[in-house]
């Protein structure tokens, strides 16, 4: 197609028929493929934009959520601080029972998969009926903040607890 000529390199540009762009220059001969995107991958590009454009859009809201669950870890976090020893001692029994559970494998994984599952489809089916009215605004934010109290609950008493030697 095109030829280039200098005092260094010559170039030749050849299209071959099987899409393999080859470019000479001199002795070196390195390949091109040229990249042809069908529908499907200007579908994906599309919707990937979309999401740019709104999360950029939105980022209050995202930093605003991000934010609860930061402040719900935390709290989380450090209200395992705040029991007292025999209820540090329940919890600390009924997780030495899981741990247990877990390492017999006396449990259906598929069942705890599909439990997990059908909570997170309840949440999203919450959501998307929350999304309708005013109040749902509010709600996501406490829901949000519960899921970050748990994971630092969870992961203060799994740290306070067990410390180093870790969960198995």
């Amino acid at each position: 197609r095109k030829r280039y000529l200098s005092t260094q390199h010559f170039y030749c540009n050849i299209l071959c028929l099987s899409g393999i762009y080859f470019n000479v220059r001199g002795i070196q001969l390195t390949l091109h493929y040229m990249i042809k995107l069908p529908e499907a991958h200007m579908i994906i590009r599309k919707i990937g934009s979309t999401i740019k454009g709104h999360i950029i859009g939105n980022k209050i809201l995202y930093i605003s959520l991000f934010l609860f669950y930061i402040i719900g870890i935390c709290l989380g976090a450090a209200s395992v601080n705040d029991l007292d020893y025999q209820q540090k001692d329940e919890i600390v029994t009924f997780f030495n029972g899981f741990t247990k559970l877990l390492e017999n494998g006396d449990f259906s994984q598929f069942n705890l998969f599909k439990l997990s599952l059908i909570d997170n489809i309840k949440l999203i089916f919450l959501f998307w009926l929350l999304g309708f009215t005013i109040i749902g605004i509010p709600v996501y934010y406490v829901i949000i903040g519960m899921r970050g109290f748990s994971t630092g609950f969870s992961s203060g008493l799994i740290m306070g607890v067990l410390g180093t030697k870790g969960i198995y």
